[in-house]
Protein backbone atom coordinates (compact mmCIF):
# COMPACT_ATOMS: atom_id res chain seq x y z
CA UNK A 1 0.00 0.00 0.00
CA UNK A 2 0.88 3.38 -0.39
CA UNK A 3 0.23 6.50 1.39
CA UNK A 4 0.66 10.34 0.61
CA UNK A 5 0.56 12.62 3.47
CA UNK A 6 0.66 16.76 2.71
CA UNK A 7 1.34 19.34 4.90
CA UNK A 8 -0.29 22.70 4.47
CA UNK A 9 1.19 25.75 6.81
CA UNK A 10 -0.17 29.27 6.56
CA UNK A 11 1.55 32.03 8.82
CA UNK A 12 -0.69 35.07 9.70
CA UNK A 13 0.24 37.15 6.65
CA UNK A 14 -1.56 34.15 4.71
CA UNK A 15 1.30 33.00 2.85
CA UNK A 16 1.35 29.00 2.60
CA UNK A 17 3.91 26.81 2.43
CA UNK A 18 2.96 22.59 1.02
CA UNK A 19 5.12 19.54 0.92
CA UNK A 20 4.01 16.01 1.18
CA UNK A 21 5.64 12.60 1.96
CA UNK A 22 4.86 9.14 0.25
CA UNK A 23 4.97 6.20 2.03
CA UNK A 24 4.95 2.48 1.11
CA UNK A 25 3.73 0.33 3.75
CA UNK A 26 4.60 -3.48 3.29
CA UNK A 27 1.91 -5.66 5.39
CA UNK A 28 2.57 -9.08 3.25
CA UNK A 29 4.95 -11.49 4.04
CA UNK A 30 7.69 -12.83 1.46
CA UNK A 31 7.09 -15.74 -0.56
CA UNK A 32 9.15 -18.80 -0.45
CA UNK A 33 8.39 -20.94 -3.56
CA UNK A 34 9.94 -24.18 -5.03
CA UNK A 35 12.38 -25.25 -2.17
CA UNK A 36 14.41 -28.23 -4.22
CA UNK A 37 16.61 -30.49 -2.49
CA UNK A 38 19.73 -32.68 -4.03
CA UNK A 39 22.59 -34.80 -2.66
CA UNK A 40 25.75 -34.94 -4.25
CA UNK A 41 27.99 -38.22 -3.01
CA UNK A 42 30.60 -40.09 -4.21
CA UNK A 43 30.87 -43.36 -1.32
CA UNK A 44 28.84 -41.39 1.68
CA UNK A 45 27.00 -37.70 1.62
CA UNK A 46 29.01 -34.81 1.15
CA UNK A 47 26.97 -32.04 0.18
CA UNK A 48 23.33 -30.93 0.13
CA UNK A 49 22.43 -28.64 -2.38
CA UNK A 50 18.97 -26.55 -1.68
CA UNK A 51 17.80 -24.29 -4.52
CA UNK A 52 15.02 -22.18 -3.09
CA UNK A 53 13.26 -19.13 -4.76
CA UNK A 54 12.42 -16.61 -2.33
CA UNK A 55 10.87 -12.90 -2.38
CA UNK A 56 8.69 -9.92 -1.38
CA UNK A 57 7.88 -7.59 -4.16
CA UNK A 58 7.01 -5.36 -1.79
CA UNK A 59 9.72 -4.94 0.06
CA UNK A 60 12.34 -6.63 -0.81
CA UNK A 61 13.90 -9.89 0.78
CA UNK A 62 16.69 -9.65 3.40
CA UNK A 63 17.89 -12.68 4.78
CA UNK A 64 16.72 -16.36 4.61
CA UNK A 65 17.72 -18.54 7.77
CA UNK A 66 17.67 -22.31 6.97
CA UNK A 67 18.60 -25.08 9.71
CA UNK A 68 18.86 -28.57 9.13
CA UNK A 69 16.99 -30.88 11.56
CA UNK A 70 16.25 -34.52 12.22
CA UNK A 71 12.86 -35.56 11.32
CA UNK A 72 12.78 -38.28 14.06
CA UNK A 73 14.04 -35.48 17.08
CA UNK A 74 13.47 -31.88 15.54
CA UNK A 75 15.25 -30.45 18.14
CA UNK A 76 18.07 -31.67 17.37
CA UNK A 77 19.98 -29.32 14.81
CA UNK A 78 22.42 -30.67 12.35
CA UNK A 79 23.08 -27.42 10.84
CA UNK A 80 22.05 -23.80 10.43
CA UNK A 81 22.85 -21.15 8.26
CA UNK A 82 21.74 -17.22 6.85
CA UNK A 83 21.75 -15.75 3.54
CA UNK A 84 21.80 -11.73 3.83
CA UNK A 85 21.00 -9.88 0.54
CA UNK A 86 22.00 -6.90 -0.36
CA UNK A 87 19.70 -4.55 -3.38
CA UNK A 88 21.27 -4.05 -6.59
CA UNK A 89 20.21 -0.92 -9.11
CA UNK A 90 19.58 -3.03 -12.46
CA UNK A 91 19.65 -7.00 -13.46
CA UNK A 92 17.60 -9.15 -16.07
CA UNK A 93 14.20 -9.61 -15.38
CA UNK A 94 14.85 -13.67 -15.24
CA UNK A 95 16.89 -13.25 -12.23
CA UNK A 96 15.89 -10.90 -10.44
CA UNK A 97 12.89 -8.67 -9.57
CA UNK A 98 12.40 -4.88 -8.89
CA UNK A 99 10.69 -3.04 -6.13
CA UNK A 100 9.29 0.44 -6.15
CA UNK A 101 11.49 1.94 -3.08
CA UNK A 102 14.24 3.59 -5.12
CA UNK A 103 14.03 0.90 -7.78
CA UNK A 104 16.08 -1.58 -5.84
CA UNK A 105 16.07 -4.91 -7.09
CA UNK A 106 16.29 -8.87 -5.38
CA UNK A 107 17.53 -11.96 -6.62
CA UNK A 108 14.70 -14.32 -6.52
CA UNK A 109 16.76 -18.05 -6.68
CA UNK A 110 19.35 -18.95 -4.43
CA UNK A 111 21.36 -22.13 -3.42
CA UNK A 112 22.36 -22.98 -0.24
CA UNK A 113 25.88 -25.99 -0.63
CA UNK A 114 25.96 -27.76 2.94
CA UNK A 115 28.80 -29.52 3.44
CA UNK A 116 27.67 -32.42 5.58
CA UNK A 117 31.36 -33.98 6.08
CA UNK A 118 31.27 -30.60 8.94
CA UNK A 119 28.34 -31.70 10.77
CA UNK A 120 28.37 -34.28 13.47
CA UNK A 121 26.02 -36.79 12.07
CA UNK A 122 25.86 -40.50 12.80
CA UNK A 123 26.64 -42.92 10.39
CA UNK A 124 23.15 -44.06 9.74
CA UNK A 125 22.18 -40.43 8.40
CA UNK A 126 19.32 -40.78 9.67
CA UNK A 127 16.29 -38.60 7.66
CA UNK A 128 16.74 -35.41 7.88
CA UNK A 129 14.03 -31.68 7.25
CA UNK A 130 15.32 -28.61 6.12
CA UNK A 131 13.40 -25.88 7.00
CA UNK A 132 13.39 -21.94 5.94
CA UNK A 133 12.37 -18.76 7.87
CA UNK A 134 12.04 -15.22 6.26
Amino acid sequence: DTVRFWVRAIDVMGDVAEDNVTVHVDSSPPALENVTFAVNWTDKIDFLIVHVQAHDVHSGLSDVHWTLQDSASPQMIHGEGRMMFDPVKECEAAQCYCIPKESDCFFWEFTVEIDVREMNLSVTFSPMRLTTSL
